[in-house]
């Protein structure tokens, strides 16, 4: 780091730059980010202005939705204060420059994915901060409709608002039959994206909703009709537009993160609801949509990657599970 101050004058001003190698910074326990920062900071009574680089080569990111009564500040709104006080406050100048590097890994929002790409940030005297770029999502899957989909395109592109970028994600279903292709196209504002099931070669939309929860062609399962598919396609969309009223449902509780959802295996599909009981010990009781089978699940976490779970149901089971990052 290194300065120049002028004191000696009663508009004083400043000059400040930093440069670093790469520094670790935890806001919480979810994100872990590893930052190389080369920034200017030019300060005056009334005035500060921050300009540079910033380089990401490593993150861990985990998110949670925002909470339902959260509610945001438009991008269009007016503040008028009539405190004359506000008048005195700095004003903050910001232009930023964020490259991301090939270790970015961020899960959130019915996201896991790699992140690469650049964008710039920009304030402008005290606004809100807005965004110009786009960042790639790379190796990663999208939970929809209860199924983890693999992205096979998908880009966040930032236009103005940060909190809100444009969507374009293509995510498909793996392990179908028949050499079809089934998958999700997102578009839209990341706070309302605009969902699309499209299918190659094209087929009526009953048919890619039976292909995109069971990979596999309608009518070659004796077991299960395209009504029940249709039935669990409309139960996961339900679950997903209640999940804010389930996690404070959970919070009276005393369970934390309690979530609903579906999910489908090669011989049944499930109703499920799980959370924390605490931090380390997770539990998730299953029922099944089409068939008398219930699960109880107890996953107990005895140190940072080994797990020990307990399975309670059609059949029982008892596993040591140990979870690591492949680099």
């Amino acid at each position: 780091m290194q300065g120049i101050f002028n004191w000696q004058q009663p508009q004083w001003w400043s000059k400040v730059s930093f440069r670093s190698d790469t520094l670790a910074y935890q806001p919480t326990d979810d994100i872990l980010i590893y930052v190389k920062p080369d920034i200017s900071f030019n300060l005056t009574p009334h005035s500060l202005n921050i300009n540079g680089d910033i380089q990401v080569p490593k993150a861990r990111i985990a998110l949670k939705s925002l909470p339902e009564q959260a509610v945001s500040v438009s991008s269009d709104a007016v503040i008028v204060d009539a405190d004359n006080s506000t008048q005195n406050e700095l004003d903050i100048s910001t232009r930023l420059n964020l490259t991301l590097g090939d270790d970015v890994h961020f899960k959130g929002y019915g996201l896991e994915t790699n992140l690469t790409g650049q964008m710039s940030i920009h304030q402008q005297q005290s606004d809100l901060l807005r965004a110009k770029g786009i960042i790639r999502l790379e190796d990663g899957t999208y939970q929809a409709y209860g199924q983890s989909l693999s992205i096979s395109d998908g880009d966040l592109i930032f236009i103005d608002e940060l909190d809100n970028p444009q969507l374009r994600l293509s995510a498909t279903r793996d392990n179908i039959n028949d050499n079809v292709v089934v998958g999700i196209r997102v578009t839209g504002r990341a706070k309302n994206p605009e969902i699309a099931i499209y299918s190659i070669p094209e087929m009526p939309q009953q048919e890619k909703f039976h292909y995109l929860l069971t990979g596999r062609a309608p009518n070659t399962d004796p077991n299960q009709d395209s009504s029940s598919v249709a039935a669990e396609a409309a139960l996961s969309m339900a679950l997903e537009s209640r999940s804010g009223f389930t996690r404070k449902a959970g919070e009276k509780l005393g369970i934390q993160d309690l979530t609903l959802s579906t999910g489908s295996t090669e011989n049944r599909s499930e109703v499920g609801l799980s959370g924390y009981i605490t931090s380390d010990l997770m539990i998730r009781y299953g029922v099944g949509m089409f068939e008398s089978v219930n699960t109880l699940t107890l996953k107990y976490r005895i140190h940072k990657n080994l797990y020990a779970e307990v399975i309670s149901g059609k059949s029982n089971a008892f596993d040591i599970l140990w979870s690591f990052d492949r680099d």
